[in-house]
């Protein structure tokens, strides 16, 4: 049977990308769509390619997608390098971060979170992901916390036993009367207790005398110094007012000072 490819010459007769058209007006017009494919084709630049070469294969890249290409913002401008960002999950506003249910942390350190996301161009999951994770150690510095006021506390009550109420009264006498009232102590912790306790025994005389003492070595408490008291009476009253009585005298009046 002839073939319109028998007229060709030997090497087009050969050509298997011939032999798939049924004549020779066939062959011609899909020769004219191959070149037509070829001048709509877009030529990939590689590692030597300029700037305009560049944008010259953007440009082919949309026009091919009827602008509905989505560029990466390196290659795109304006509402494109918006829209790249959007669809990766990126919102408009910081108030478009979705926190996870389960969240305990105060609304005030949430929107930080989400101001701080927004700054640096993360994504609605990697906020996610992120305040997961700030909510969890939130969490367990919480309960750390309450360990530490609950150990605290322990100590107190093992420390003052019964009269825990009452010495509690009498410290916070003390710091009301004598805290800056700019510059409030917050919270006692029991080292803080303990330390106000002692100040307070010490303005009642019931516990260390700090005030109106000698410092150093010669510091004495109010029973050393009762019973200093009670050997120059004795001496006094035994050897009568000789010539050594008026510097135990002035030995009593600055023990009797010191014991106020």
């Amino acid at each position: 049977m002839e073939k319109w490819q028998d007229e060709l010459p030997d090497d087009l007769k050969a050509n298997v990308n011939l032999s798939k058209y049924d004549s020779m007006e066939a062959a011609l017009r899909g020769g004219i769509e191959a070149q037509s494919r070829i001048g709509r084709s877009i030529v990939v630049p590689n590692d030597d390619s300029d700037a305009d070469e560049m944008k010259q294969y953007y440009d082919r890249l949309q026009q091919t997608a009827n602008g509905k290409l989505v560029m990466h913002p390196d290659s795109a401008e304006g509402d494109h390098s918006a829209e790249f960002w959007s669809q990766l999950g990126v919102p408009e506003e910081s108030k478009g971060y979705h926190t996870p249910e389960d969240m305990t942390m105060q609304n005030e350190v949430v929107e930080s979170v989400r101001d701080m996301a927004k700054k640096a161009g993360l994504t609605d999951k990697q906020f996610q992901a992120q305040i997961a994770i700030l909510n969890e150690q939130s969490v367990e510095q919480a309960a750390q916390f309450e360990q530490l006021r609950a150990d605290d506390a322990a100590i107190v009550t093992s420390k003052f036993g019964l009269a825990e109420p009452a010495r509690k009264t009498a410290i916070e006498a003390l710091v009301s009367k004598f805290a800056d009232p700019d510059h409030p102590l917050g919270e006692l912790n029991a080292a803080a207790y303990l330390m106000l306790n002692n100040i307070v025994e010490a303005f009642t005389g019931k516990g260390p005398q700090v005030f109106n003492q000698p410092s150093g070595d010669t510091a004495m408490s109010p029973d050393e110094i009762d019973d200093e008291i009670a050997k120059i009476d004795k001496t006094l009253m035994k050897d009568g007012y000789g010539e050594g009585h008026k510097r135990l005298i002035r030995k009593k009046v600055k023990l009797l000072e010191m014991r106020q």
